[in-house]
């Protein structure tokens, strides 16, 4: 089969090599595009390897080979196959796993995200790291040790993982809670704070959002749950306070 180019025509075996050998550039260099972001195992009668990108024509013997005849990676065409670069070390590894549950190289759970929130141990001081070099800026002291410094959970990582369901037993707060709270520092302690008491994720991030005054129709309008919950939280903290709902 012939393709017509102009006044020229192109071999289809040729076309086909061609548009592979170009995906494989695509993804070399870097290129965005649907090309990339699919990542085909197979254009016409050649294959693509994903982990090496390496392109070689099918043969009728062995249609489905259990190996790139270059890298000889075993899950060259894995749905899933793709290289992941840690965003701690920088070390970089193949895998078919959808979510791999730390970096081979540095054991780290938060391989994947490009910064974290941590405090100093030395002063206190809280902000966003991507900790990845051997020592930390702190905003306060300035270039400390790394192991002077605390990874700390996101509320919005905690929240998230929050089922969020009517108490089995009224939520109870105390004076000495709102006097506790108010002497905190940041949302963060207050968060901490809240969690020691025995408030959930969810319930924390209500009771600060309203200690923000923030009213509860948009609370629950925010987070995406009933009224009723929004309330069933405030209600004691309103108590203890001995105020009126804002």
């Amino acid at each position: 089969m012939y393709t017509p180019i102009g006044d020229e025509h192109l071999d289809e075996s040729t076309f086909q090599e061609g548009m592979a050998r170009l995906i494989r550039m695509t993804h070399q260099n870097g290129h965005s595009g649907p090309s990339a972001r699919e990542s085909p195992e197979k254009v016409g009668d050649f294959h693509i390897c994903k982990m090496c990108n390496h392109v070689w024509k099918i043969r009728k013997s062995n249609p489905n080979p259990k190996s790139c005849p270059s890298c000889h990676s075993t899950i060259w065409n894995s749905p899933n196959a793709r290289k992941i670069r840690c965003a701690r070390c920088g070390h970089e590894w193949v895998t078919n796993l959808k979510h791999p549950a730390v970096c081979p190289n540095c054991r780290s759970r938060t391989y994947d995200l490009p910064t974290l929130m941590v405090r100093c141990k030395i002063c206190g001081s809280r902000w966003e790291d991507a900790m990845n070099q051997s020592d930390a800026t702190c905003p306060n002291c300035g270039k400390i040790p790394r192991d002077s410094v605390k990874i700390l959970p996101r509320i919005e990582d905690m929240v998230a993982n929050d089922k969020v369901e009517p108490r089995k037993k009224p939520l109870s707060i105390s004076k000495e809670d709102v006097d506790s709270l108010s002497k905190q520092p940041d949302d963060y302690s207050r968060f901490v704070y809240l969690n020691k008491i025995g408030l959930g994720p969810t319930e924390a991030d209500i009771l600060i959002r309203y200690m923000n005054e923030q009213k509860p129709v948009d609370i629950a309008l925010e987070l995406d749950i009933p009224l009723g919950i929004v309330f069933e939280t405030i209600v004691p903290y309103i108590d203890a306070a001995g105020t009126e709902v804002n």
